[in-house]
């Protein structure tokens, strides 16, 4: 049963790159990111920061959209849209390399399966915003907060550590939650 929904999630990645609902703009919060990152970095980085969101998202979007415009590439908005769709593709692998391993197939296939489904999640991860990258890195905290309990050894405890922080810097509401 844990590998039919793993499948099933696998489908449902797959779906995110074909569904129409990645061509087109969802919200403002998606032309309020496209105009940030259309700023010069400097100013940019200014503008954030006055923002309620911390910077680590546009930070990353900033040398993907140089990429994108030097290679001249027509659908710039689709293209960025597949940068929130990689964390799902994490945590796909996250659930196959590590769930699955620590705990049972069925847990990695129906983790996977519900983050895919969940209501708003599937949205989110077709939104040029960052809580699919936030959800990433709070999942990563999690699985390495685990560790440092089961282990406790240095290597889970900078790794938990790094997670917190890269959280911390996707959206403030994982400063409350990672606390």
């Amino acid at each position: 049963l844990g590998k039919i929904f793993f499948v099933l999630s696998i489908l449902g990645f797959i779906y995110m790159f074909i569904t129409p609902i990645a061509n087109i703009l969802i919200h403002v919060d998606e032309y309020w990111t496209l105009s940030l990152i259309n700023l010069p970095l400097i100013e940019g980085m200014k503008v954030a920061i006055n923002d309620v969101h911390p910077p680590l998202y546009y930070l990353m979007l900033y040398p993907i959209l140089w990429i994108l415009k030097m290679a001249n590439v027509g659908n710039m908005i689709y293209a960025l849209k597949i940068v929130s769709i990689i964390p799902y593709f994490a945590i796909l692998c996250l659930s196959y390399f590590k769930l699955k391993d620590e705990y049972n197939w069925l847990t990695a296939g129906l983790f996977a399966f519900a983050i895919v489904v969940m209501g708003d999640f599937f949205i989110q991860f077709l939104t040029l915003r960052m809580y699919s990258w936030g959800l990433l890195f709070l999942l990563l905290s999690f699985v390495y907060y685990r560790e440092v309990l089961t282990k406790n050894d240095r290597k889970s405890w900078m790794l938990l550590t790094l997670f917190t922080l890269l959280s911390a810097y996707t959206h403030y509401f994982l400063i409350l939650t990672s606390g």
